[in-house]
C-alpha cells in the first residue's frame, strides 16, 4: 500500500492523490480477499461434480 507514496514521493505532482488512491487500492484488496474463494469455490463445485 505504499506504492502511490513511493510514487509522490518521486514525482511531487501526484501527492494529492497519495490518500485517495491508497484508499482505492486498499478497497480493492478487500474486496479481492472476499470474491476471490467465492469464486473458486464455485468453480471447483462445477469442474468436480462428484467431490
Amino acid at each position: 500500500m505504499s506504492v502511490p507514496a513511493l510514487i509522490a514521493f518521486s514525482a511531487s505532482e501526484y501527492a494529492i492523490y497519495v490518500e485517495s488512491a491508497t484508499a482505492q487500492i486498499a478497497l480493492g484488496v478487500v474486496i479481492s480477499s472476499i470474491v476471490t474463494p467465492i469464486l473458486a469455490r464455485w468453480e471447483f463445485k462445477h469442474t468436480h461434480p462428484n467431490a
